[in-house]
């Protein structure tokens, strides 16, 4: 596993732990597992933004092949560049304050290990929305991030108030999903891979084409 994917695993590995065995662990035990990960990412973050190359290029690190079809592709991919740095410093090292103060705050709370499994599975999603290398990475990290703050906004959920809000937060934002996807389609993503950071040479031949065609249309 290279850096980029470690520093959104870790996270994902206190999600893990602290859901599956963290109800029968002690709160401080839950406490250090719930922001030291979150810490460790902030500073594998930093490490990694030191090592970016001097003339400003992004790192780009590949997982796996998710779909590969004649013509279509999509990796499982990560992207680090200065603006994904920033990014990602501010939700690794804000997120570990976060973490921190919730010590204290949820210190009295029966569901204390449930609370920081499910900050430490936002985090994840946050990490995975900003290190995405292409659109399908993007949607997976905005409604894993979705998710997360349903579970996190009715965390609550035997108060009638906090369940309704967190349903409220989850269902308002679907609507706006689909026409996300739908114009995603319409923009047929060019070339081989639908990525973010730039365009193959084929597909910015067809957008030239579209762009005359419509040109040419309202004339």
């Amino acid at each position: 596993m290279g850096r980029l994917a470690l520093i959104a695993a870790l996270p994902l590995l206190g999600f893990l732990v602290n859901g599956v065995v963290g109800p029968r662990l002690p709160k401080p035990v839950v406490a250090t597992i719930g922001c030291v990960l979150p810490a460790l990412g902030f500073a594998l973050t930093l490490e990694r933004f030191a090592a970016m190359p001097a003339d400003g290029g992004g790192l780009t690190e590949t997982l796996y092949t998710w779909v590969g079809i004649p013509g279509f592709a999509v990796d499982v991919s990560l992207y680090f560049d200065a603006i994904t740095a920033v990014m990602c410093l501010v939700v690794t090292g804000i997120g570990t304050l976060i973490h921190i103060y919730s010590v204290g705050y949820m210190a009295e709370d029966r569901s204390f290990a449930r609370y920081f499994a499910y900050l430490n599975l936002f985090l994840f999603f946050m990490l995975v929305l900003v290190l995405g290398k292409n659109l399908v990475m993007l949607f997976i990290g905005w409604e894993g991030v979705g998710l997360a703050s349903y579970l996190l906004i009715g965390f609550w959920f035997e108060d009638p108030e906090k369940t309704a809000a967190g349903v409220k937060a989850f269902v308002v934002n679907r609507p706006r999903d689909l026409p996300d996807l739908f114009g995603r389609r319409l923009a047929r993503l060019p070339g081989d891979q639908c990525v973010l950071p730039g365009k193959s040479r084929r597909g910015a031949r067809d957008d030239d084409d579209r762009t005359a065609a419509a040109a040419r249309r309202l004339r």
